[in-house]
């Protein structure tokens, strides 16, 4: 897991690096940083992620037991903040109401769990491991746990809260009666939430049913992010 977080974590470096238009600039956000800018407290997250994960890797594979027990709550601290500065960053743009919200951090952090426990049903499932049935019982129940928050959270934004200033309205009306309906219906509420709860509860999360439950929420929670951000996108600044 750590293994594949650090591979995660260094590919999201890149793609956000070269997604600035001067990318040969990128140190500048590090020798000259604006903190109140969550860009720049974001780029210091995942730098310091990445130390300490690197660092627990290496820990592991020396067999350290006393360095992986001093870098567990720093480690979980910073991947926890690496994973939801991205709600405080949305929620500094001017006029684009939809991301705004405050429950939007709290549902990224919900995301990051069920992406978390998502992959490891994945490799559980697929490779041999210690332990494979009581580790499934556990992952199965915090995807499930994590799915039920980022369902509520997904009605609240959307149906519950979707009275507001005129952009929150036009966006949300994107989402649910717009062009962007079938893909937060089908993907995000009924393929990312409603048929991976209902699969676990049916099928158990051992076998297919629980690596299918886990594909299904990825892909859910990607179509999720992608309609957020297209119908934030979509409301025009004036």
């Amino acid at each position: 897991a750590p293994i594949l977080s650090g591979i995660l974590l260094a590919a999201t470096g890149a793609l956000l690096v070269t997604d600035l238009k001067r990318p040969e600039r990128f140190y500048y956000i590090l020798i000259r940083p604006n903190w109140g800018s969550w860009m720049s407290l974001g780029t210091y997250f995942i730098a310091l992620d990445g130390v300490l994960t690197a660092l627990w890797v290496l820990g592991a594979l020396a067999g350290s037991r006393g360095a992986l027990e001093t870098l567990l709550w720093p480690t979980l601290a910073a991947a926890a903040l690496t994973s939801i500065y991205t709600g405080f960053f949305f929620a500094q743009a001017a006029a684009r109401d939809l991301w705004r919200g405050s429950e939007n951090t709290v549902d990224i952090a919900a995301q990051t769990v069920v992406k978390g426990a998502a992959g490891l049903i994945f490799f559980t499932t697929i490779f041999p491991v210690a332990d494979k049935i009581p580790a499934l019982l556990f992952l199965g129940s915090v995807l499930t746990g994590a799915l039920l928050v980022h369902l509520a959270i997904l009605i609240f934004s959307t149906l519950a809260h979707r009275t507001g200033p005129a952009a929150l309205e036009r966006a949300v009306a994107l989402l649910v009666d717009g062009p962007l309906k079938n893909e937060f219906w089908g993907g995000a509420i009924a393929m990312g939430c409603a048929v991976p709860v209902i699969l676990i509860w049916w099928c158990g999360v051992g076998g297919m049913g629980a690596l299918t439950a886990a594909i299904l929420a990825v892909a859910g929670a990607y179509y999720w992010d992608r309609v957020w951000v297209k119908a934030g996108q979509a409301v025009p600044l004036s």
